[in-house]
């Protein structure tokens, strides 16, 4: 069984603390060597307490008694609080695998060009439309200068079982 961090933001992280999530599409990649039975270990975003708000995350994690402070947990108005004071919202990818509070076991993995991905799947997470999904996909994967959706590519389709709490045995 392999295990391997996975990045999740918004919106997909509050539908997966909600339950309402149980497909990722992902561009290939890392995650390709993946199948069925292995664990990805949820990366998601989060604030350090005012505390340790100016140390590393990994240096912060170390401290016994610092816990972060989920984005996903957090009001509309908790986070504007958090923001205002001065706080800023760390990047998944800065989690500390310390930190991380849920895994995803993997039920099954497919490749599939990304226009075919069924549009409740693409939605689930929270998007309004598929423009939005889109627009989001473009931000965070162009090539060479191009919009990745515009191109098609060739996605993985995960759909997942939510493993909240302790790690499973591994």
């Amino acid at each position: 069984m392999k295990v391997h961090p996975v990045s999740i933001r918004q919106p997909e992280i509050g539908a997966l603390v909600a339950d309402r999530l149980s497909v990722l599409i992902r561009p290939l990649g890392r995650l390709a060597v993946l199948g069925p039975g292995d664990l990805l270990w949820v990366r998601e975003p989060f604030f350090l307490p005012a505390k340790w708000a100016r140390l590393k995350p990994a240096v912060a994690a170390a401290m016994p008694e610092s816990t972060p402070i989920f984005a996903a947990d957090c009001s509309a108005r908790e986070l504007s609080t958090l923001a205002r004071s001065g706080r800023k919202c760390r990047m998944t990818r800065e989690m500390p695998k310390a930190w991380h509070r849920q895994y995803l076991r993997i039920a099954a993995i497919d490749k599939l060009p990304l226009h075919e991905v069924a549009e409740a799947e693409l939605l689930a997470p929270g998007w309004r439309d598929v423009p939005e999904f889109a627009r989001r996909w473009n931000e965070t994967g162009m090539l060479s200068g191009a919009p990745v959706f515009a191109r098609n590519p060739i996605v993985l389709r995960i759909a997942f079982d939510r493993i909240a709490g302790p790690a499973p045995s591994i």
